[in-house]
């Protein structure tokens, strides 16, 4: 019974922290090497960006962005965060002109984490 109970349960569960846990950790080293403000594209609030919050080994203070244009206002050292399903439209809207920096989990939701090259700012005029 235990070992159902792990499999079709527990497991699924720590698998999914696990992989959150080590998406949230890449984001935020990146973040402590070159600090920057934290953007959650079209997630939350009170979605996936509790889920990274919970895993974040500090209190983070994320802003959210939910059309593309929204995204140009941040300063160039923004980290932003969205979901898989969001990203191939967001990068088309965004003229390909992004540095992908990780791939990974909040949850069982698949999600990208990225910022925009500065090929990008200059051609929005920022």
């Amino acid at each position: 019974a235990f070992a159902v109970m792990y499999i079709g349960i527990i497991g699924p569960i720590y698998h999914s922290m696990e992989h959150t846990t080590s998406f949230v950790s890449k984001i935020e080293t990146l973040r402590q090497t070159r600090p920057g403000p934290l953007v959650f594209y079209r997630i939350g609030p009170d979605r996936e960006d509790i889920k990274y919050a919970a895993n974040a080994e500090h209190l983070i203070a994320p802003e959210f962005a939910h059309e593309p244009e929204d995204m140009l206002e941040y300063a160039e050292d923004a980290y932003f965060v969205t979901r898989k399903r969001y990203w191939d439209g967001l990068q088309k809207a965004l003229g390909g002109q992004v540095q992908i920096l990780a791939r990974g989990n909040l949850g069982h939701r698949e999600c990208v984490a990225f910022k925009l090259n500065e090929t990008q700012r200059s051609i929005a005029g920022h």
